[in-house]
C-alpha cells in the first residue's frame, strides 16, 4: 500500500481492514503533517543505569535527552513512586516542539502523569494516563501546545515500566 506525501499541515489518518475467512482486523495508519518528524526510541538500546539513580542523563540522539531522578534504565525506563522513592523522567528536545508522545508501558496498574513544559522547569499536566498491568501502547496529544519538554511521573505508589517512546515533533 502506498500513499501520496502529506503536504498539508494537518495529520491525515485512515483505516486499512485486513480480512481472512471470518477474522477481520482494522489497522489505523497516520500520516504526519509536513514539517513533523516521528521517531521511536526503544530503551533496551541505551546504557542501563543504577537503581534509584538521581540526575542520570541519557542522550538518546541529537533530538532527545532524558534525565532520570530516582528511577533508571534497564531493558525499560523504570519510574518509581513509593514512600521512599519518588522518581520521574524528563525528556527534552534539542529543537522543535512536541506534537504527540506515544509510549508502551505496563508492569502494575497506576496513573502515569504526562506533563509538558516550554522551559523544562515549569510543568503543566497534559494528561493522566491509566496504565494497566499488561504492557500496552498509549498516546498523549501535545498538538495545541508549544512544549519542548515532557515529564513522566507516576501518580500512585507503583512502578511503571516504559519499554519505548514514540515522539512526534515539529521542526
Amino acid at each position: 500500500i502506498t500513499a501520496a506525501e502529506n503536504t498539508t499541515t494537518e495529520v491525515i489518518s485512515g483505516n486499512i481492514t485486513v480480512t481472512s475467512d471470518s477474522l477481520s482486523q482494522i489497522i489505523t495508519v497516520t500520516q504526519t503533517a509536513r514539517g513533523e518528524v516521528t521517531k521511536t526510541y526503544t530503551f533496551s538500546n541505551y546504557t542501563a543505569g543504577t537503581q534509584y539513580a538521581v540526575d542520570e542523563v541519557h542522550k538518546l540522539d541529537d533530538v532527545l535527552t532524558i534525565w532520570t531522578t530516582e528511577c533508571h534504565f534497564t531493558a525499560e525506563l523504570r519510574i518509581y513512586s513509593s514512600s521512599t522513592h519518588n522518581g520521574y523522567a524528563i525528556g527534552k528536545l534539542a529543537n522543535g516542539t512536541i506534537k504527540k508522545l506515544g509510549f508502551n508501558a505496563g508492569n502494575k496498574p497506576d496513573t502515569l502523569n504526562v506533563y509538558g513544559s516550554t522551559d523544562g522547569s515549569n510543568w503543566s499536566l497534559v494528561e493522566g494516563v491509566s496504565v494497566s498491568g499488561s504492557y500496552a501502547d498509549y498516546t498523549v496529544d501535545f498538538s495545541n501546545t508549544n512544549y519542548t519538554s515532557f515529564k513522566l511521573d507516576v501518580d500512585g505508589a507503583n512502578q511503571v515500566r516504559v519499554k519505548s517512546l514514540t515522539l512526534t515533533y515539529a521542526e
